[in-house]
């Protein structure tokens, strides 16, 4: 009788903005958290519309408003007496809270809450462009997914090309909360791996929303890669 003995070799593989030191932000009042990069600023409870708040707003340090000097633009300035402390063409991670009423939605469903999405997307960034949609159901509700192109104008004459992503969690008690990543394309490549492990690492109301985290699905995956590979050189396996 042959014996099959089969090693199993982890190995993690770290993504290399991800080597930054990462601490854990907790928002009590409205009840989430996730893991960011402590070098990164962030502020709490900002204007972003008359209408809207957002809970926090993440931002890279070189982004801060102090940090703009004479290449502040017009739409800085004007931010800036928003109380908003990044430059305005910063990449943002951001958590945007809203108790939706009856009036908006009258019933909660998959269908539903897609188009309200859909809706609000298109009322906030009237030029943006939707290249990617999804919706999915959960055991605490639902969740839609949308990524967006638009354009940007600084106020200089010279719109630049703006990329979004905005990732809402909607809970069967009516609560919704967007966790969003935005950033000029310059720029969107280099920071969205912080936005995938803020997104791993997301527990709102003490739940992890992510099914199956991104991060997860890479370490699975090379974890079976090596398997294969180490057994086949040390001979482990025998068919």
């Amino acid at each position: 009788m042959t014996i099959i003995t089969v090693t199993f070799v982890f190995i993690f593989i770290p993504v290399p903005i991800l080597a930054q030191e990462m601490g854990f932000y907790s928002n009590e009042k409205f009840d989430f958290s996730f893991e960011a990069p402590t070098n990164w600023n962030y502020q709490e409870s900002v204007t972003i519309t008359e209408g809207r708040i957002d809970e926090v707003v993440f931002f890279p340090t070189e982004f801060h408003i102090s940090n703009a000097g004479d290449d502040a633009n017009m739409i800085d300035m004007q931010t800036a007496m928003m109380g908003w402390q990044w430059q305005f063409e910063s990449p943002t991670i951001g958590m945007d809270y809203e108790n939706i009423p009856t009036s908006k939605i009258s019933t909660l469903n998959e269908n539903n809450i897609k188009d309200y999405y859909l809706d609000f997307v298109r009322e906030t960034i009237p030029s943006a462009k939707t290249t990617d949609i999804y919706s999915k159901s959960h055991s605490y509700g639902w969740e839609v997914g949308v990524t967006y192109y638009g354009e940007v104008d600084l106020g200089i004459g010279q719109p630049i090309p703006y990329v979004g992503i905005d990732k809402a969690f909607f809970f069967k008690d009516r609560e919704k909360y967007t966790l969003y990543y935005g950033a000029p394309e310059v720029y969107f490549d280099k920071y969205k791996p912080i936005y995938d492990h803020v997104v791993d690492t997301l527990t709102i109301k003490s739940v992890a929303v992510p099914e199956f985290g991104s991060i997860v699905m890479l370490i699975l995956a090379v974890s079976v890669i090596s398997v294969v590979i180490l057994s086949r050189r040390f001979n482990l396996i025998r068919f």
